[in-house]
C-alpha cells in the first residue's frame, strides 16, 4: 500500500472534517502538512476524537498516520473496535500489522 506523506486542507474539507479541526489545522500548518506532523500535533492536543477521525478515513491514510506515529489504541481502542464492528477486513489487516509493531516496539 502506498504510504501518504502529506495532507493538505482541501483533502479534509473533502473528506468532511469538522470545522474545528479545519481551523487547527489552517492555524498550525497552513494549507498542507506531513502526516506526520498531523499525528504529533493531534497528540499534543489529546485530540483523540479528531485521531479516530483520521483514522477512519481511508485505508491509505489509516496506514500513513499509523506508520507515522497514530496510536492504534486510541480512545481505548474504540478505532479497533468499530473496525471489527463494520467489517473492514483491510483495515483490520493494516491494524494487526501495527498491533504487532507496538508489541514489538
Amino acid at each position: 500500500m502506498r504510504v501518504k506523506r502529506y495532507l493538505t486542507l482541501k483533502e479534509l474539507k473533502e473528506m468532511g472534517a469538522c470545522p474545528p479541526a479545519m481551523r487547527e489545522f489552517r492555524k498550525s500548518f497552513g494549507a498542507r502538512a506531513t502526516v506526520s506532523q498531523v499525528v504529533k500535533r493531534l497528540h499534543e492536543l489529546k485530540a483523540d476524537a479528531w485521531e479516530i477521525w483520521l483514522l477512519s478515513q481511508t485505508l491509505e491514510l489509516t496506514a500513513s498516520a499509523l506508520k507515522y506515529g497514530a496510536n492504534v489504541h486510541v480512545g481505548n481502542d474504540s478505532f479497533l473496535h468499530r473496525a471489527k464492528n463494520l467489517g473492514c477486513v483491510e483495515m483490520l489487516k493494516i491494524l494487526k500489522m501495527a498491533l504487532i509493531k507496538s508489541k514489538k516496539g
